[in-house]
């Protein structure tokens, strides 16, 4: 898996013209920032990024508002973007909760598709990125046309969702499954424990960031370093995963050492 991610990595930034040559890494070097700021500071930073997101939200649904209602443009998006940073506010315990929850679904999608669909996918011959024999190479798609009856892309998840449920046993059921035994253990767990869930939260989506983006800059820098790191890189995930849980989880709960007072009261003259 690491060298078709590492393949895939070359071919996409070699296809790119000079100008913009340094998109891919700069893509990654501001990923791995952002995920170092999560892993770091998430916990605490999650209130603030609600108010802005909805805020923005707000703003952005003003905008459509006043050109389909004829509304003045200004007052309308400074209206519905207060409204949107109120809600995000007031109702970021909510919001968050469902966040956790659609977090945790996809945690457990992804480990039974890992666990159960990947026979099933490695025989699925889907029109896509095609890894050679030679040297581990990985090869893009020829461009694609629509098709009359819709999107292509639509045909080939209907076709990969058929085959799946031809070559997996209890696909649907347990699937289904999945999701809701995992939404509602995400929504519970964001609602009981808010903190708690907000350490979750800042950890995992610090990791995700932070982990891709960095192999691929020293994949870049070291390729052999990169190849060497990728061997434990299941283990440096979750060693990089615990220490940003415990810390930011230490951060919103506030368990820092008293400080001492510097002096209770001054000697009178």
């Amino acid at each position: 898996m690491e060298s078709t991610a590492a393949s895939l990595w070359d071919t996409l930034t070699k296809q790119l013209s000079p100008d913009v040559s340094w998109a891919p890494i700069g893509g990654a070097l501001l990923s791995a920032a952002l995920g170092l700021v999560f892993m770091v500071k998430g916990a605490r930073l999650a209130p603030v990024l609600a108010a802005l997101v909805f805020a923005g939200l707000g703003a952005a649904t003003g905008t459509v508002l006043a050109f389909a209602l004829n509304l003045p443009f200004w007052p309308t998006a400074v209206v519905a973007g207060t409204i949107g940073l109120v809600l995000g506010i007031v109702l970021f315990r909510l919001w968050f909760a469902l966040l956790v929850a659609g977090c945790m679904i996809a945690g457990g999608v992804s480990l039974y598709t890992g666990h159960s669909l990947v026979p099933a996918l490695k025989e699925y011959p889907a029109r896509g990125l095609t890894a050679t024999d030679l040297g581990g190479a990985v090869t893009l798609p020829e461009p694609q046309t629509v098709e009359p009856g819709g999107l292509s892309w639509q045909k080939e998840l209907a076709d990969l969702w058929a085959h799946l449920d031809r070559h997996v046993p209890n696909f649907r059921t347990n699937l289904t499954t999945v999701i809701i035994v995992t939404g509602l253990s995400g929504l519970i767990f964001g609602l009981l424990l808010p903190r708690a869930a907000r350490a979750f939260w800042a950890a995992t989506t610090g990791t995700l960031l932070f982990v891709p983006a960095a192999l691929a800059v020293l994949h870049t820098a070291h390729p052999q370093a990169a190849a060497w790191l990728s061997r434990w890189l299941t283990l440096l995930a979750a060693v990089l995963w615990s220490m940003s849980f415990v810390y930011n989880l230490a951060d919103v709960l506030e368990w820092r050492p008293k400080k001492r007072a510097a002096a209770r009261t001054a000697p009178a003259a």
